[in-house]
């Protein structure tokens, strides 16, 4: 999520359509444990 625009669409994002399962960096599964 580099760029957090309120008008941009999370399907124009091509970081945010890669993973659309990612709640929010950090957070998710991908997570550092």
């Amino acid at each position: 999520m580099a760029r957090m625009n309120a008008g941009a669409e999370p399907e124009q994002d091509p970081e945010t359509a890669a993973k659309p399962a990612a709640p929010a960096p950090g957070t998710g599964p991908e997570a550092p444990a």
